[in-house]
């Protein structure tokens, strides 16, 4: 298939769109600084490729920037869920840990972190977990529904289930 046939058939919007972000990839400076338009649509790419169930690709994208802004709390996540995807879960553990530290407030992470041990078998470290979400969020009224839901969670897994 030639480039012209590409450039005006249904894959001219992809096309067009890959040339974008590799044109902005190779703006990159060498300092490794990413403007914040070009990190929204490199976060984009990732997050559908990441919704697809397209966890290598995601896991490039999300990895490239990590490399760059490596204290983006979304970053870091989209990593560890490309990760996990792939069956890397220690390190997805060790991604959705620094996540949290990086967006305390966001209690995402940690619901995503105990998703993981639970499904690594792993009930103690997901009771402590949880135990520390429920201690965090009783601080803090804005996370009212975070703390019910961790507090549901430690409850079930207490009693057995």
């Amino acid at each position: 298939m030639t480039d012209a046939l590409l450039d005006t058939g249904p894959l001219a919007d992809v096309r067009a769109v890959g040339r974008t972000l590799i044109e902005r990839l190779r703006q990159v400076p060498p300092s490794g600084k990413l403007d914040d338009q070009s990190a929204e649509i490199f976060y984009g790419l990732g997050y559908g490729r990441l919704t697809a169930l397209q966890y290598e690709d995601a896991a490039v994208v999300f990895g490239m920037l990590v490399a760059v802004r490596p204290t983006e709390a979304r970053f870091l996540s989209g990593l560890a869920h490309s990760l996990r995807g792939m069956g890397d879960a220690e390190t997805a553990a060790t991604l959705f840990s620094l996540a949290g530290a990086q967006e305390p407030g966001n209690p995402g992470h940690y619901f995503a972190l105990v998703d993981l041990l639970l499904e690594q078998g792993d009930r103690p470290l997901a009771t402590l977990v949880l135990e520390a979400l429920v201690a965090y969020t009783t601080l803090q009224d804005e996370l009212a529904d975070a703390r019910d839901k961790a507090q549901a969670m430690l409850d079930l897994l207490k009693n057995g289930s």
